[in-house]
């Protein structure tokens, strides 16, 4: 705090007081007034330092700009690739509407008009949805600092409804059995088939399988009766930043799972046990032959990188954007087999539709051993647990009436992959 003779200016003075927002030394922000004779400053500096002490804020209302900075420099309980996606979504559909406003000057109507702003662009309704996710939490800060009566996203989220096209891919729902069989076929030999056989097997999501280690992978692990029960034990997850001081670059980690539902044992079936015990062995060739030449770097990852590159050796971790690659490129070939057998078959090549233009994404196997495991009649409180997903309606006495059945009907999956 601080009382400040204006200069050139007899009797004046600037009134600063300093905010802490967070801990560390960026973690403030200062607010003040000019005022004539000593004593209306000094009125002016006890008014705002109460004001400070009770948590009320003073003077004129920040930016949007300024506030948001400050929400996400507080937001220490989030992990940095969720504080980057939040950063980016603002920075990119919020800040160029909203950013120059004062909070006491945005509108629901304002609001809206992002909505439909980005849906004019051709946005997904997901991408509308989690930008106004992050906007209304925002917005209920500042509510909460003082700065706002009420939240004006609230309720401003209008959700066209549209039916799907026959054509349309149907990104949220699992693909149709005999459509994951044939997709997996057509994936063999590529570097995502066994990772996708995973998936379906067991609804790990992509950045499971690909934290994924043969510690946590345990072939012999025993029952309460001491029957085998073969699990993979889910404990990290993968996770891409961008650094900073590294424009164009990211970095690579193993993180904790993104909740402590995600932190689970997932019970492995006999054919997935077989499935990991073939690709163990044949990854353990691979890594042989690349260690006698100096050009693998033992992750114990399941599933690392397998081809070396000039800068970079093998057994490394992928990144999701190299998987995502990987993925389309997979999903290329796999088309193009399809589309041979299609052909083969006495279909019309104006009717084929390849894995690529159908929308078919990694996600979507998780997807499918949910529907497959439901269809099979396996209880949604075990469904649940399998997938790390933490529900209201799903109590404990539920969850502990599921412990009995915690391996029957993990083989419903068997059939896919």
């Amino acid at each position: 705090m601080a009382i400040i003779p204006v200069k050139g200016r007899k009797n004046t003075y600037d009134v600063i007081v300093w905010f802490r927002d967070h801990p560390g030394p960026d973690g403030r922000h200062r607010e003040g007034g000019r005022r004539v004779g000593l004593r209306a400053a000094k009125k002016l500096e006890h008014d705002m330092l109460k004001a400070r002490d009770e948590g009320r804020p003073t003077g004129k209302p920040p930016t949007f700009h300024d506030f948001a900075r400050r929400y996400f420099n507080s937001r220490s309980d989030i992990s940095a690739k969720t504080a980057q996606t939040y950063q980016d979504l603002t920075r990119w559909h919020i800040e160029p509407a909203l950013g120059d406003l004062l909070l006491t000057q945005i509108t629901q109507t304002q609001v809206m008009e992002i909505h439909t702003a980005m849906r004019g662009r051709g946005l997904s309704e997901a991408t509308v949805r989690h930008t106004h996710r992050v906007l209304s939490m925002i917005l209920d800060r500042a509510v909460a600092d003082g700065y706002l009566e009420r939240n004006p996203a609230w309720k401003a989220l209008s959700r066209p409804h549209k039916a799907a096209g026959p054509d349309e891919p149907a990104r949220d729902r699992g693909l149709e059995p005999a459509y994951a069989q044939a997709l997996l076929r057509h994936l063999a030999g590529t570097a995502v088939e066994v990772p996708a056989r995973l998936a379906l097997a067991t609804a790990l999501r992509k950045s499971e399988v690909l934290a994924l280690t043969w510690e946590n992978v345990d072939f012999d692990a025993l029952d309460k009766e001491g029957r085998p029960a073969p699990v993979i034990r889910v404990r990290a997850s993968l996770e891409q930043v961008r650094q900073a001081n590294r424009p164009g670059e990211a970095a690579v980690q193993r993180v904790a799972p993104k909740s402590p539902a995600s932190v689970r044992d997932v019970p492995l079936s006999a054919k997935a046990v077989v499935m990991l015990r073939h690709h163990k062995a044949a990854q353990a060739e691979l890594k042989l032959k690349y260690q006698a030449k100096g050009m693998w770097r033992d992750e114990g990852l399941v599933f690392p990188i397998t081809t070396p590159t000039q800068s970079r050796n093998a057994g490394r971790m992928w990144s999701p954007d190299s998987f995502a690659g990987a993925w389309r490129k997979a999903l290329r070939q796999a088309s193009e087999r399809a589309r041979v057998e299609f052909l083969e078959a006495g279909g019309d090549a104006a009717d084929f539709v390849p894995y690529y233009d159908n929308g078919v994404t990694f996600h979507q196997l998780r997807h499918t051993a949910v529907s497959t495991w439901r269809a099979q009649g396996v209880p949604l409180a075990v469904v649940s647990k399998w997938c790390g997903h933490s529900s209201p309606v799903v109590t404990a006495g539920i969850y502990e009436h599921a412990q009995g059945a915690q391996r029957e009907g993990i083989e419903a999956t068997d059939a896919l992959i």
